[in-house]
This record gives C-alpha cells, sequence and structure tokens, in this order.
C-alpha cells in the first residue's frame, strides 16, 4: 500500500469460526468442532495460530512508510483486550515504548560493565548510556512507573499479567493497590475480568470460575470434570487481589505476576517498607534468584503526603545505573519513565504516533491543531504562573509531567515554603548541579587531630562540597585559653557550621535517624556588595552538605571537626545531644563553638548551638523560608531544597536530619557573636552593615 494508507489494522476474527463460537455453548465445544474438522477449518486454525504465534514473537507492520515492530504483549493488547463496554484499545506509539521497556525489565541479563576499581563505565555519560555485559540470570524484579493521568500503564500490565499467567503452569498472580476497594472494583473487576470475558476463545483456559467471580479466576477444571481431566493438561494457575493495601495476603507465598498500582496515592501503608516483603513473594536468595515479576505504576497527579515520599524513594532507589555487583539496584526494580509530551490526548495523528512539535500540514489537519504537545503544555503553565496560582500551577506539572523530576512537585503547605521556587530551581539542578558539585570526603594529611584537612573526590563520599577553597585559606586556626586549657578556634571565619546528631531511636518508616551537617557560607563584604541585589551574590548560600549514619557516633563527630577545620568554620550545633561539646574538647577545638546571647542578662549562655525546641522550632522554619524567598534560585545543593519541599511541619524535623542541620546554619548566621568577632575593616566595605538572610 502507499505510505498514507499504512497503519496498524486491528485482526478480524474469519467469519466461519465466528459462526462457530455464536453455535456453541462452551469453550470446549469450540475446540472438539476445530479438532474433528481439521481439513474443514484450516484456514481458521491458521489464523489462531499466527495469533498466537505473535503473542509469543511480536508483530511486524509498516506504519506510514516506517517498519514498526510491537512486542508480543502490545499486538495482543491492541488486538484482542477489550475495554468495559467493548471499547478496543488505539495504536499509540507511547504504549509501543512503554511495552518495550517492560519486556526488558521482564527477560534483561544485563548488567553494567565495572572497571578494575568497581566503577562504572560509561559508553556516553552525556546520554546516560552505561556499557553493558551480558550475564547468565535476570537482574531485575519489575519497574516503578510514575505516569501522567490517562495514560492507561495500569490496564496495559494487567493484559501482560493475564497473558503471561496463562501460558504457565501453577502460576499464581495478584493484584494489590491503594485501598482493597481500588484493587477490586477499578483493577479487578473493571480492567481485568471484563479484558477476560471479552478474550476469544483460544486466550481463555478452561477456568473453575464462574462469569463473573467475586475474589479470583482460577484456571483449572471445575470439580464435577476434574475426574476426567487430566492433571497434567490443567494449568493450576490463578489471579486474585488482595482485600486490603498491605502485603499480608502474599507474605510468605510464591507469586509469579504482582500488580503493585497506585502507590503515590497509598497512605496508610509504607510502600517502601511494602516492597521489601513483596520482593520475596517474587525471589529467592536475598533477591539474587528472580522467579516472578512486579509492576508499580502509579500516578503521579496526587502524591501529596507519606504515600507521595515513600514512592519517590522507591524511583530514586531504581534508577537503571545505580546497581550492585549483582547488577541490581537497590529496589531491584527498574524505573521507567515516559513525557507526557508522548501520547498526550488530543496530540496524537492518525498513524498513532506523538504530535510534540509543530505538527506537519498532515497532522494539523488531523488533530485540528496548528501546535503541538509542548507548546500546548507550557501555554497552560504560563497561563498559571499570570495568573499567581502557584497550588494550581504545582498540580498541573504533577498532572501532566514533561520531565521525570517534575513527577514529585508539592503545593505550598502549611509552613509556608515557596515550592514554586523550590520546584523550578531542582529542576534547573537536575540538569547543571553535575557542572560545579562534588562528591567526596575530608581527610587527615597526618596524624588525626594534629595536621592538616584536605578534600578528596570520591564519587561514593559522604560529602556534597559546592565550595572548594585554595590551600592557603584551608586549615586556619588560632590558639586560645578556655577555662585553663588550649583550644583551637576558627581565624577570620567566613563560614558556620551546624551538625544535627543522629540519635539511637529510630524515626518515621522505621529507619534509623541519620547524622545532617551543612555549612552556611555567610555574606562576604570582600566579594559582595550588601548594595546590590541579594540574588546577585556569590556569597551568603550553602557550600557543603551531609547526610549519612557512620558506624560510630565519635565517626560523625569526626565528620563534622575534619569540615570544620578545613572551612575554619563557626561550629553551632544542634545539642539535644550534646556529647559533640565534650567530643570537641578532648580534640582541642572547643574554640570553634558558636555560642548565642541570652537577651535578658545579655551574656553569652553556657551552652553553645541551639536546642530545636519550641520557639526556636519556629524561628529555623522562618529563616529557611525567608532564605528560599531571597536565594533559593541560586541554591546549589539539592539535597537541601529536597528536604525543604518534602518536610510538612515542624513535628517531622527528627525525619529531616539535613533541613535541621541547614536551618540551624541560617540560625548560626544571625549570631550576635558573628557580628562581634568580625574585623571593622570587614563592617566598612562598601559602607557595609552586617546583613543576614531576611
Amino acid at each position: 500500500m502507499p505510505p498514507r494508507q499504512q497503519k496498524f489494522v486491528h485482526p478480524q476474527i474469519p467469519p466461519r469460526l465466528q459462526h462457530i463460537i455464536n453455535q456453541v455453548d462452551s469453550l470446549v465445544d469450540i475446540w472438539t468442532e476445530l479438532e474433528l474438522n481439521q481439513d474443514k477449518y484450516s484456514e481458521e486454525i491458521k489464523w489462531v495460530e499466527e495469533q498466537w504465534y505473535y503473542f509469543l514473537n511480536g508483530y511486524w507492520f509498516y506504519n506510514n512508510g516506517k517498519l514498526t515492530y510491537l512486542d508480543g504483549w502490545h499486538y495482543t493488547y491492541l488486538s484482542h483486550w477489550k475495554f468495559s463496554g467493548g471499547i478496543v484499545p488505539e495504536y499509540r506509539d507511547r504504549d509501543r515504548k512503554w511495552y518495550h521497556a517492560v519486556r526488558y525489565c521482564y527477560t534483561t541479563t544485563e548488567r553494567p560493565a565495572l572497571d578494575e576499581f568497581g566503577r562504572l563505565i560509561w559508553e556516553d555519560k552525556d546520554s546516560r548510556r552505561l556499557s553493558m555485559v551480558q550475564g547468565k540470570s535476570k537482574v531485575c524484579l519489575g519497574y516503578t512507573d510514575p505516569k501522567g493521568r490517562r495514560a492507561g500503564d495500569s490496564n496495559k500490565h494487567l493484559l501482560a499479567q493475564y497473558m503471561e499467567t496463562i501460558t504457565h503452569f501453577g502460576k499464581n498472580s495478584g493484584i494489590i493497590s491503594s485501598s482493597g476497594d481500588h484493587a477490586k472494583k477499578k483493577l479487578f473487576d473493571e480492567i481485568l475480568i471484563a479484558g477476560w470475558q471479552q478474550m476469544p476463545f483460544f486466550y481463555k483456559p478452561i477456568t473453575s470460575s464462574n462469569e463473573n467471580p467475586d475474589t479470583e479466576v482460577r484456571f483449572m477444571a471445575a470439580r464435577r470434570k476434574a475426574v476426567n481431566a487430566k492433571m497434567q493438561d490443567q494449568l493450576r494457575s490463578k489471579i486474585d487481589y488482595s482485600s486490603t493495601a498491605t502485603s499480608s495476603q502474599y507474605d510468605g507465598g510464591k507469586e509469579f505476576w504482582l500488580l503493585a498500582d497506585e502507590g503515590g496515592k497509598t497512605k496508610d501503608v509504607d510502600v517502601y517498607e511494602r516492597h521489601q516483603q513483596l520482593k520475596e513473594c517474587v525471589s529467592q536468595g536475598a533477591g539474587i534468584n528472580i522467579i516472578g515479576f512486579i509492576g508499580m505504576p502509579s500516578t503521579v497527579g496526587e502524591m501529596e503526603g507519606s504515600g507521595g515520599k515513600k514512592y519517590f524513594q522507591l524511583c530514586a532507589d531504581s534508577k537503571y545505573e545505580k546497581r550492585s555487583i549483582s547488577g541490581q539496584t537497590v529496589t531491584g526494580l527498574f524505573t521507567i519513565y515516559i513525557s507526557c509530551l508522548e501520547g498526550l490526548e488530543g496530540f496524537v495523528d492518525e498513524y498513532g504516533n506523538s504530535v510534540i512539535e509543530t505538527p506537519t500540514e498532515q497532522q494539523a489537519a488531523f488533530i485540528n491543531k496548528t501546535f503541538g504537545a509542548r507548546e500546548h503544555i507550557e501555554s497552560k503553565r504560563q497561563q498559571f504562573l499570570a495568573d499567581n496560582e502557584t497550588d494550581k500551577y504545582n498540580e498541573f506539572v504533577r498532572l501532566f509531567p514533561v520531565y521525570y523530576r517534575e513527577c514529585f512537585r508539592t503545593s505550598d503547605g502549611d509552613i509556608g515554603f515557596n515550592t514554586k521556587i523550590i520546584n523550578e530551581r531542582l529542576d534547573e539542578l537536575a540538569v547543571i548541579e553535575k557542572d560545579f558539585m562534588r562528591t567526596g570526603n575530608f581527610v587527615w594529611s597526618g596524624v588525626k587531630y594534629k595536621s592538616a584537612v584536605k578534600w578528596i573526590d570520591d564519587a561514593n563520599g559522604k560529602w556534597r562540597l559546592s565550595q572548594v577553597l585554595h590551600e592557603s585559606l584551608t586549615n586556619r586556626f588560632v590558639w586560645m585559653n578556655i577555662n585553663g586549657t588550649m583550644q583551637r578556634g576558627p581565624h577570620t571565619p567566613k563560614h558556620i557550621t551546624c551538625c544535627d546528631p543522629y540519635k539511637q531511636e529510630k524515626v518515621t518508616g522505621s529507619r534509623m535517624s541519620k547524622g545532617g551537617i551543612a555549612t552556611f557560607w555567610d555574606f562576604d563584604a570582600l566579594i559582595d556588595d550588601s548594595t546590590a541585589d541579594p540574588r546577585s551574590w556569590t556569597s551568603n548560600r550553602f557550600v557543603c552538605t551531609y547526610l549519612n549514619r557512620p558506624g560510630k557516633t565519635s565517626d560523625f563527630y569526626e565528620d563534622v571537626l575534619l569540615q570544620v577545620m578545613y572551612f575554619g568554620s563557626w561550629l553551632y550545633p544542634e545539642v539535644n545531644v550534646a556529647e559533640i561539646i565534650e567530643f570537641a574538647q578532648e580534640k582541642e577545638m572547643a574554640g570553634y563553638f558558636l555560642y548565642d546571647i541570652d537577651w535578658k542578662t545579655g551574656k553569652f549562655k553556657s551552652v553553645p548551638g541551639f536546642y530545636s525546641q519550641g520557639e526556636v522550632k519556629q524561628s529555623l522554619f522562618n529563616s529557611v523560608r525567608d532564605y528560599i524567598e531571597v536565594n533559593g534560585y541560586r541554591e546549589r545543593h539539592s539535597d537541601f531544597l529536597l528536604q525543604c519541599k518534602q518536610i510538612e511541619g515542624m513535628e517531622q524535623m527528627t525525619d529531616y536530619d539535613l533541613f535541621t542541620a541547614c536551618a540551624g546554619a541560617l540560625r548560626g548566621a544571625k549570631s550576635k557573636m558573628i557580628e562581634i568577632a568580625t574585623p571593622k575593616t570587614e563592617k566598612k566595605k562598601f559602607g557595609y552593615k552586617k546583613r543576614r538572610c531576611r
């Protein structure tokens, strides 16, 4: 055919075969008729065999002159799976990509190649393409799939799950969702049962379930027929659903295929912890021997609260390039993401291709628009911004994420952080942060606490650094007499470090608390003009962050002092856990501590740092809120901004250790002690009066 006439055509059941289906009462009768009259129905039998061939091997067709390959699941989905009411899926190029990605997850034995030091080898780092080697066993348990509205990925997964279940003996498959009600009514009844009921007879094994099963579809003979049936001819497989959002129904069992739907909306259950339990259902040997598959798609439009955060963690720990020596990610999953611009309703041409940029004349005539999906989405966003509707803007971005990083946007909450600034800066940092951010460790150049500190780049390091000092500006200190002992202290400090030591108790999600450390580069009058717009300053920003839990608390305190020594910074600790004070005194570094002044007495307080309680908590949040308004667009540390985005209230500070450290550093930067210690020559620079984050 001419290219313009080439497109996917849904196959039609041959008329004589349809006649048999219409005349007989059961599946057994259809097969009996065909078996007894194989010569008569040779063409019809050949057609059935072709459908099975395309399911097993995939399907090639020409699409407007372009040779196109469909995965076997995709062909079967288009050809024989129907929605409620008999609606047939249309071909979409977005779905073609999605099915190929899922098939890769299901079958791949590839793992990243490593160099002699155990580091990833990149075939093309700019395009994030790894150099891969073939292994002997599967490396992927399944996938996460943050998606925009009406993508239909749950529906597509259930077709694949159904087909894999009916082509394997003795396999149990299940459905779990954000609630038992959603699993039952939406996924089991409306999608799976409706699709199964409308499948052609050759994709419907004999079942002991009735036509409208309530709890499961069981592929085996009914009791009254089992006597005459050969047991080896029965599949003995089934598909059911969980009546709750927990994994309790599947705990301890071996599942073949699972759909764990809407993880971003699951608020009553920690979906990250639930996944750890579900992993045991589809694998053995701590996940190394994979015997099943899990699909975890979720709409991103309603990812508020704890459900979205846990699903975000799942996706973050499922990044394709982050692998262990076994070739698996932390979760065992891979994250699949396809932009909302692909397959956007109203922007798909007659061949199923996405119209993203300016349409061709032929496409414009078909979609009845002269602009593409990108321009449409951008104009809608600008409309919200023009009306100053930041909440609606963020919601629209989540519903229709152009980029992966936009999937997890949040709206402004009661704490009042400007999430528009946070989200847009995170979007920028996703692209540019690699140009100035370094990962590594601070180490002693010689004897501990007696030698200089230096920075060493290390991809697996504890620290994230955005300001590397010249060697002449590091390790500067003075000796001072404190209570009769000589202690080191900072020499003309420009930085404030705050540490939030980790506690022994567990916090939300049953994880152990981590230690947070942040260093803030205070306004530097030798570099910046105090009369200029703060947004143009180079200083007055965070330059170093740390979120880790070393094996011993003393290791954490050493990390604090290493970094303080390097920058020559003030140390303003959160002292709810106060051992850091005694530790620094023992190491002759107590002179670095920064003290608040008691406004009642006008004297320095007896203990350095602050307690994150009561009114102090409110001041910490106020400091961060003001900092984001003024400096958010030039902040370089995405880990800090991400915690600002996720925290929902003061009561959650124990869960956000880096946030507390950053907020503490901002609070410390306002200390009167710093102003007293600042040389007059610096105060007079540019007519400078000491300015703080507003």
